[in-house]
């Protein structure tokens, strides 16, 4: 090969070059325009649409979190998907004794977490007037009375229906 034929392949090694070098700068940049926006994931009574919509305060938010913060911890420490998952696999080994014990022991889980779960929606529910709670009912249905609480992007209120 010539000289001119070496000069060729050395500007289009560093061309190549240079775009690979532009492309792993850019890409970062792209991808992040291009990502959609994500959303904190919150409890209900801390996504700003409820807030908006039920008009509740920093103070009844504040008392609300305390109520969770005193159920939740003790409803995930019962850890109810084990002791279903113990049940169910002595079940398979064909161990009836042992699967007597552990539905026991996963029966009085859930009753324990229900318990939980069910003091947790009081004390929270009960720090609402009786506005709020009508309100949060009609915009929310069942989903919010029925679903676990635990953070969400999203509590999907529905819109309130202008009468003409």
């Amino acid at each position: 090969m010539n000289g001119n034929g070496r000069s060729f392949r050395t500007s289009m090694t560093s061309a190549l070059f240079s775009a690979l070098i532009v492309a792993f700068v850019a890409a970062p940049a792209l991808a992040q325009k291009a990502a959609p926006p994500t959303r904190e994931r919150v409890l209900w009574w801390n996504d700003q649409a409820v807030v908006m919509r039920l008009k509740l305060t920093a103070e009844t938010r504040t008392k609300m979190d305390q109520v969770y913060g005193w159920h939740q911890p003790a409803i995930e420490e019962l850890k109810v998907g084990r002791l279903r998952q113990a049940f169910t696999d002595s079940l398979k080994k064909g161990d009836w004794k042992a699967s007597t014990a552990a539905l026991q022991t996963w029966a009085d889980g859930e009753q324990k977490a229900a318990k939980l779960a069910g003091d947790l929606k009081i004390g929270v529910l009960s720090l609402l007037s009786s506005e709020q709670l009508a309100e949060l009912v009609e915009s929310a249905g069942n989903q919010i009375l029925r679903a676990p609480w635990k953070p969400k992007a999203s509590w999907g209120l529905r819109h309130k229906q202008v009468s003409p």
